[in-house]
């Protein structure tokens, strides 16, 4: 399924439209065009399908960036709207990305051409009358098909195996996020089924493992990633590559050497991919290619069993100070039933574990919690709220101990959790949540809308107000309503809005209300995008809430004091509305105190609300050196539509070369103008000298 091109109706220009992703975009002309086939083959860079058209001029109706390459796939340049209003480019053969759209889109022309920016669109004007070629790719996040699984271990290990079938090449080149599509869905049934759409490449690479489902889950990430086929071993479990041969059992766990491989390959095929097609200047790659005795072109050359075979021939510990800190690592018991949530982990290039059928669970009793974070660095203050019995957010009763699971830690910024149980500090992931991802996207627009209902007397209107009385200062849309009735609460629920955050108790029957409670469980439809809930041990009510259409949310799994309930609803609230999706807002918010581990997230925590103003979610810490000097480093995020391989730069502080979205950047020096000049161009929280701030700029004065 090709995205398809047409004449626009009640307008001149062009129609671009992606049936797997069921999204369109338009390019506006001054006089009506019609598009005729081109070759997309003929494109330098991976197009699903291709036009040409004739004009003059051709109209981008959002304000987006553009990226500038020559004929051979060098960068030259780009026009960003935030810092040019007008740009002349000299004719020559070249290729325009337009960034920003629900579909990939480059333009190929010859002609000179001046692109101008006004309030709402770029126009991009030609030296007369143009031969334009307009090539669209699909982002491809949504699966192609479907699989149908028996639920046996081999049905499994065969579905793996299609997952490379989502590839848009199996070059380096696939360490661009955009080239990596979403791998089909799986789904148990009677018997094993592939549709036909479905044709996985051929790639020499296999990986052989035991017929043990506790074995295969983890491999899902690598399978995809290397387009492998997964197939049954009674030896040592192993990659092979054409005549190479890897051990996954001889260097570590069998867990860890998979996870090892994976960001071992993703991160050099991003160094070897700047000699592919965008030959752009990495920082990663000028750090480490002295260490690396390579002919970097050769290695691009080179078949995938080549490409591997150098690859871990070099030991991890060479390169590992430049791998970008892995996003997300994600606990599955190794049920049947759980195969259906492989496919969502591999796109995100999860390392995947395989927890133990019989979880460990226990309430969070206080002695314990004093064992487990007294040692870390909070304030006296901090510690003595934490103590603090007074103005518990929730009911007096003891969460249930039997229904929350202590999951191993992790090394990566989140953590996920499939399978029976509430997972202490974890992402609680439901297939269903997951599924809606298809559904929603975060809208680009400048603010997201909260409403909050305070169901507490003992919460008083400054403390709520505290919560959001920074809203001068960001653009939200918030509504405030307190002591809400049962139809009052349930109208609010099922209404469309982001963020629902709600202030007061749950008990067996549901959320309190000033004339009875409201059980999620008996609601028909939820229209509450997102929520956060304030209330003691409130994931029951959260899961029914994802069960009746919610995307996601936070929910509390133990009484949580007043002060820290406003600390972390304000900071998580403030993060979703510069873009951070829920799973990462959650892990920086409950680190403003030393309790906030009672929260977690259910759902899909992989999803934004809105779109980040820079593209890349990002928090930037500021220390004052003195002199109007600042020491700055910016530390990135990566999210559902800026995935591993994801690049980013800061010219404004200094940079050139382009660096790995999830490494962080450090800058010495920094005046202030400039750190002003870069807050004006990326809306962002800061840490300022150890302290939160939402307006940096003002703060800074």
């Amino acid at each position: 399924m090709e995205p398809q091109f047409d004449s626009l109706d009640g307008r001149s220009g062009v129609e671009i439209r992606d049936p797997i992703e069921k999204v369109r975009f338009e390019l506006h002309t001054p006089s009506a065009v019609e598009p005729t086939p081109a070759t997309a083959e003929s494109f330098y860079y991976p197009v699903d399908s291709a036009v040409t058209v004739e004009t003059d001029e051709i109209v981008f109706p959002i304000l987006a960036s553009i990226y500038v390459y020559s004929a051979d796939g060098e960068f030259l340049q780009d026009f960003t709207p935030n810092s040019n209003t007008e740009l002349t480019i000299e004719p020559g053969e070249k290729y325009y990305q337009l960034n920003g759209t629900p579909i990939v889109i480059y333009l190929s022309f010859s002609s000179a051409v001046t692109i101008r920016k006004s309030e709402t669109e770029i126009r991009l004007s030609f030296d007369g009358s143009t031969a334009v070629r307009i090539g669209a790719r699909s982002y491809h996040e949504s699966p192609e098909g479907t699989i149908t699984v028996s639920g046996s271990v081999r049905d499994t290990m065969c579905a793996l195996s299609t997952f490379g079938s989502a590839l848009k090449m199996t070059t380096p080149d696939r360490a661009h996020p955009t080239l990596r599509g979403h791998p089909p869905l799986v789904e148990l049934g009677d018997e094993f089924h592939v549709p036909e759409s479905i044709d996985p490449p051929d790639t020499g690479v296999r990986l052989e493992l035991p017929l043990l489902h506790e074995k295969v889950y983890p491999a899902a990430s690598l399978a995809y990633y290397l387009g492998a086929d997964v197939v049954p071993t009674s030896g040592v479990s192993k990659l092979v590559a054409g005549d190479f041969e890897y051990s996954l059992e001889s260097d570590g766990t069998y867990e860890e050497t998979l996870h090892r491989l994976l960001r071992q390959t993703a991160f050099l095929d991003c160094l070897v991919r700047t000699e592919g097609i965008v030959k752009d200047e990495l920082y990663e790659r000028n750090q480490l290619e002295p260490r690396l005795d390579w002919d970097f072109a050769d290695v691009y050359d080179s078949s995938l069993p080549e490409q591997l075979e150098t690859y871990l021939s070099v030991p991890f510990e060479t390169i590992s100070e430049y791998v970008p800190t892995w996003t997300l690592t994600t606990d599955v018991t190794p049920l049947e039933k759980h195969a259906a949530v492989l496919p969502f982990l591999a796109y995100d290039l999860s390392q995947i574990r395989s927890a133990p059928l019989r979880s460990s669970k226990q309430s969070i009793s206080q002695p314990q919690m004093f064992d487990d974070f007294y040692r870390t660095g909070f304030s006296r203050d901090e510690k003595r709220e934490f103590e603090s019995a007074d103005l518990l957010r929730g009911a007096s009763e003891r969460t249930d101990a039997g229904k929350i699971v202590r999951p191993d830690p992790v090394e990566t910024t989140e953590h996920a959790w499939v399978g029976n149980g509430f997972p202490l500090g974890a992402n609680k992931l439901t297939v269903e949540a997951l599924k809606r991802r298809f559904d929603y996207s975060a809208p680009n627009k400048s603010g997201i809308s909260i409403h909050v209902v305070c169901n507490d007397a003992e919460m008083s209107d400054e403390i709520v107000d505290e919560l959001y009385g920074f809203r001068e200062l960001v653009d939200y849309d918030i509504t405030i309503d307190y002591n809400r009735t049962v139809a009052e609460l349930r109208e609010i629920i099922e209404s469309p809005i982001d963020l629902f955050h709600y202030v007061g108790h749950v008990d067996e029957n549901g959320f309190l209300c000033v004339d009875g409670s409201l059980d999620a469980q008996t609601l028909d439809d939820v229209g509450i995008k997102a929520f956060f809930l304030n209330a003691c041990s409130s994931y029951e009510q959260g899961m029914a809430l994802i069960g009746r259409g919610s995307m996601g949310g936070v929910v509390t799994l133990d009484d949580v004091a007043n002060k820290t309930a406003t600390r972390v609803g304000r900071t998580f609230a403030s993060l979703l509305n510069n873009g951070f999706q829920l799973r990462t807002a959650l892990s920086i918010a409950r680190k403003e105190t030393v309790s906030g581990y009672r929260y977690i997230t259910l759902g899909n925590g992989g999803r934004p609300l809105m779109q980040p103003e820079g593209g890349v979610p990002s928090w930037t810490s500021v220390s004052d050196m003195g002199g109007e000097k600042y020491d700055v480093s910016v530390e990135t995020f990566l999210d559902i539509r800026c995935g591993f391989g994801s690049t980013f730069t800061m010219n404004v502080l200094g940079t050139s070369a382009r660096n790995l979205v999830s490494n962080g950047i450090e800058f010495e020096e920094v005046g202030t103008d400039k750190l002003k000049q870069f807050w004006k161009l990326e809306r962002q929280p800061a840490v300022i000298d150890g302290q939160v701030c939402w307006n940096p700029i003002r703060d800074l004065n």
